[in-house]
């Protein structure tokens, strides 16, 4: 019998998007599925949607509990999970209707404990252990993208109330795997781009946790892994880059203190100049953002003054 493979989808203020969602998985040509939707306080229609649904198919769950943010979600649903995989789906994406299908045949003709798909590949790899930490640090983080064993959640839960929780989770799940395994084909997670996103609001406090996870991922690649310690800290550098990026671009929420964050302005500016060859050296920097990374570094008025253009011509 085809392994049941339970489908997490945190859920909150998404109902445009929802219904979408939903059908992309329950439309899936892999049927073995366990379908628990995460009702995380939402405040709009999504908890009827919810519960419409699983009056439609049985193999749908729901959960409805008070907000707690999306780490509180996946733990919730991780909790109720009884199939041999779990995949993630946040509310506002979609599936292509074979994606699933693939993942698990992959996973299965593997032994594999983590499945993703690569663009870049023409035919089925296999990663082992010496190198899976590689495949994170070349920039792939999302915990939404792959397929993960179960097993590797014994033990573990995702960070109520992180911001950018998806870097230390992946690290931490992709370190106790033993193989993964990756599937040529272009796509087949579809994300969609929220305007209203976190990534996309005025800056807050919590976003500075990508460079506090990204420096904690760091320094334990460091006692593990020290060759791959120089790739670690790319991560840092970007982390401190989207910091600055995003505060110029949407400016600092009224509880962000000012002179907080122009300390650590300095402080990242200064690092990012100091390793500048190397962010300009690797592929992990796209080279719109060594672009931008230039002009930061050249000049931080002049960056700030052309990210309040930008601003103008987006409004």
């Amino acid at each position: 019998m085809d392994p049941k493979v339970s489908v997490i989808v945190p859920i909150y203020n998404v109902e445009q998007h929802l219904k979408k969602c939903i059908d992309s998985i329950i439309g899936q040509t892999y049927t073995n599925l366990e379908i628990i939707l995460v009702d995380d306080g939402s405040p709009d229609n999504c908890p009827a949607i919810c519960d419409e649904y699983k009056g439609k198919d049985n193999r749908i769950k729901v959960i409805h509990k008070e907000n707690g943010g999306i780490s509180d979600a996946r733990n919730a649903g991780i909790k109720e999970a009884t199939g041999k995989y779990i995949a993630f789906v946040d509310s506002d994406d979609w599936l292509d209707y074979d994606l699933l299908n693939d993942w698990v045949k992959c996973a299965e003709r593997n032994n594999a404990d983590a499945v993703c798909y690569n663009p870049d590949i023409k035919n089925e790899r296999v990663i082992k252990k010496d190198i899976l930490i590689n495949y994170f640090l070349d920039g792939r983080v999302s915990v939404w993208s792959k397929l993960w064993h179960i097993k590797l959640f014994e033990g573990f839960s995702f960070i109520k109330g992180a911001v950018s929780e998806d870097v230390i989770a992946s690290y931490t799940l992709l370190k106790d795997c033993e193989v993964m395994a990756e599937i040529p084909r272009q796509n087949g997670y579809n994300y969609n781009v929220n305007i209203g996103s976190i990534s996309r609001s005025v800056f807050k406090n919590g976003d500075y946790d990508a460079v506090n996870f990204t420096s904690q991922v760091a320094d334990d690649v460091y006692a593990h892994f020290p060759d791959a310690y120089k790739f670690a800290c790319l991560h840092i550098y970007k982390a401190m880059f989207n910091v600055i990026n995003k505060a110029f671009l949407y400016g600092l929420d009224e509880n962000v203190d000012p002179s907080i964050f122009n300390v650590r302005k300095k402080e990242y500016i200064k690092t990012i100049r100091r390793n500048l060859f190397s962010i300009l050296k690797y592929k992990y920097f796209s080279k719109n953002d060594k672009k931008q990374i230039i002009v930061l570094c050249i000049s931080e008025k002049l960056f700030r003054f052309l990210k309040r253009k930008y601003k103008k011509l987006r409004a």
